[in-house]
């Protein structure tokens, strides 16, 4: 496809559209276009600037293996059901600014190479974001995550952000095992109750205020991570390395994780007032 592609405000009502392996060398646009069937961009190869801001996918949609070189937005874009984003390279900067995932979907093994946003997005069912390396800023602000989220070997190489003008929301676990935060990470005010971070590199993470009941932290790499405020009754952390770990008299570590009050006797002011 040499020049623009404009397929905006279409409805495909049709047995299936397959755009497999096509290459579009100029910008893409499916704006507010209603796709009523099957879906595949597999092996696309988008060169310009692509859109599918206000898109719907009324049934699953792949876009395994495809490329971005521009930037790419998915502003506002519906997914019905199942989705998958698998081995995509993103070369510029991404938006699922506000997508809403009603199937699962998945991003295992894509590469962001530009800033990736996720800001306001709803995941309603499983997400998979196993192996996925994100090179430059990473924004998850107020992105609501329903049922289980894997972030199982992922890279956040760039700022990493989960609360900084809204928190995520996490309504079930989330795995986070082997992950690795290079860069700066926020997690503050988070809850992650009940997460799995055993073996993964948490260097300077900021965990302020965030609820860690029960969390798995074995064998992970806690060092100068903050953890004022936080709440860590019941958390796993045989083998972790805790090296300049930064508390306040607010840190939780001991007492009942099922208890929800919020004063507890086991923080240092508690202990120190005695």
């Amino acid at each position: 496809i040499t020049g623009p592609l404009d397929w905006s405000n279409l409805v495909l009502d049709i047995s299936s559209v397959c755009l497999q392996e096509a290459r579009c060398s100029s910008s893409a646009k499916f704006v507010g276009t209603d796709f009523e069937c099957e879906t595949s961009f597999k092996h696309t190869k988008f060169n310009g600037e692509a859109s599918f801001n206000h898109a719907k996918f009324e049934d699953s949609v792949s876009f395994e293996k495809a490329s971005f070189e521009q930037h790419v937005t998915f502003l506002m874009t519906e997914f019905q059901l199942d989705s998958t984003f698998d081995h995509v390279r993103y070369s510029k900067r991404v938006s699922f600014e506000r997508a809403k995932f009603r199937g699962r979907a998945s991003f295992y093994t894509s590469k962001f190479i530009g800033t990736a946003i996720f800001m306001r997005s709803k995941f309603e069912n499983h997400v998979n974001f196993r192996s996925v390396e994100f090179r430059g800023d990473s924004s998850f602000e107020g992105a609501t995550f329903k049922d289980e989220s894997f972030f199982v070997h992922a890279e956040f190489r760039g700022t990493a952000l989960f609360n900084e003008a809204e928190k995520a929301e996490f309504e079930e676990s989330a795995d986070f095992r082997s992950v690795k935060f290079a860069g700066d990470a926020n997690l503050s005010g988070v809850n992650l109750d009940a997460s799995q971070f055993d073996n993964a590199d948490l260097t300077d993470v900021s965990f302020a205020g965030t609820k860690l009941r029960d969390a798995n932290f074995e064998s992970a790499l806690l060092s100068r991570a903050t953890l004022f405020d936080a709440d860590l009754r019941g958390a796993k952390i045989n083998g972790a390395v805790l090296g300049d770990i930064r508390i306040d008299d607010e840190t939780i570590f001991l007492g009942d994780p099922s208890n929800d009050s919020d004063t507890s006797p086991h923080t240092l002011s508690a202990i120190r007032s005695r």
